[in-house]
């Protein structure tokens, strides 16, 4: 029997939606301390995966299933995974308008369905949201201009 879960996340940023959806919409991958997002990949039947690493024994595939760039969202699915209680898994991104031009949120919508403990599958989730967040953050902070 599989548990359901879902996690909600967001934080707004001082950039431009357009230039934040630049900075996603490839999934270019991002490295923290505790994880690595490599950059997407094409497969042989040219679907776009992306695989997230905690330890050689503990990580994910993800598969891009839809990107609409008008909207500024893409949703990806779980192909496949080690060391993890997932059974499922779809995360959604978008980048929002926050307000001005030059501002935006970015949230992640992840639902899934844990093996066995559903809380903990959350709790792995929302640690990995915040990450992604922190790391979003970081690299638009170092594409900033001197003062």
């Amino acid at each position: 029997m599989s548990h359901a879960f879902s996690v909600v996340a967001q934080d707004e940023f001082d950039a431009p939606p357009q230039h934040v959806w630049g900075l996603l919409r490839e999934l270019r991958g991002i490295a923290t301390p505790s994880a690595i997002a490599e950059p997407a990949r094409s497969d042989q039947a040219g679907e776009v995966l992306q695989t997230v690493r905690w330890s050689p024994d503990v990580w994910f595939t993800q598969r891009l299933v839809e990107r609409d760039d008008a909207a500024r969202t893409m949703r990806l699915e779980l192909v496949e995974a080690q060391g993890l209680d997932l059974a499922s898994y779809s995360i959604t991104i978008e980048v929002l308008p926050a307000g001005s031009p030059d501002r935006c949120t970015v949230r992640f919508t992840g639902e899934g369905k844990a093996i066995q403990n559903a809380a903990h599958a959350e709790n792995l989730t929302r640690g990995m949201y915040a990450l992604g967040l922190e790391s979003l953050a970081a690299a638009l902070r170092s594409q900033d201009p001197a003062p």
